[in-house]
């Protein structure tokens, strides 16, 4: 009878795979040459249930086959959920305080570390004895108040956007009020699957919809709208 090399437990002959710990079984416990290696299998399997949008097949059916899963495949889908949180669509107004706050920040912490700095290289107090340290602390202040003037001179290029960008959202809201509503939600819905899964759908519907409408939206800012409407919609 086959085991499972990680959990320990006896399947009936047929099965090949563990349906809880996802790795290929073995005629005997004997036949396991390193634990560690099963247990590596095992932990990189359920980080890709963890990736996992729409679930997998049953795995209580005894028909079920596990894909083979290379690390390659992991590292693809990781950089898949890095590329769509930087595709994460943040409002300009939102942007432009964020800069804001960090320019003046930095500019804040730069000023008083060039003022002691240079107090310090003077000779009015002496926390920092040695030259060479005082100039590197010096440089590194200096680097900054430089830095929260490039933040300050990035925010206000953002706020000069900020107009442009409300109209935008004002339009796709104004499209969405007029062409979606709870009937168009209704006739995207399929009765034989999750609540999750109708809400994915409704928003992948709404979107294209949209983007055909108004082919200029950011995709960014698509998904964004859309998921807020439909979640007043529903509501």
């Amino acid at each position: 009878m086959p085991w499972c090399p990680v959990c320990k437990c006896e399947y009936r002959e047929g099965i090949t795979n563990c349906y809880d710990c996802r790795v290929p079984l073995v005629d005997s416990l004997d036949d396991i040459n390193d634990p560690d290696d099963a247990a590596e299998e095992n932990a990189g399997a359920q980080m890709y249930d963890g990736l996992e949008y729409e679930g997998f097949e049953n795995e209580a059916d005894p028909s079920f086959e596990d894909e083979s899963y290379s690390p390659k495949d992991f590292e693809n889908d990781i950089n898949e959920a890095q590329a769509s949180i930087s595709n994460t669509f943040v409002k300009k107004a939102d942007q432009y305080q964020e800069y804001l706050f960090s320019a003046y920040t930095c500019m804040l912490v730069g000023f008083a570390g060039i003022i002691f700095g240079i107090l310090n290289i003077a000779g009015v107090f002496s926390i920092v004895s040695a030259e060479f340290t005082q100039y590197i602390l010096l440089g590194v202040f200096i680097l900054f108040f430089i830095g929260g003037i490039a933040m300050y001179s990035k925010s206000r290029t953002i706020k000069a956007q900020i107009g442009i960008e409300n109209k935008k959202i004002d339009s796709v809201n104004e499209w969405l009020s007029e062409n979606i509503d709870k009937s168009t939600l209704k006739s995207i819905k399929d009765p034989e699957v999750s609540d999750e899964i109708n809400y994915f759908n409704y928003c992948e519907k709404v979107k294209e919809q949209l983007l055909f409408s108004i082919p200029d939206v950011d995709p960014a800012m698509a998904d964004s709208l859309v998921d807020e409407y439909i979640n007043r919609l529903l509501d």
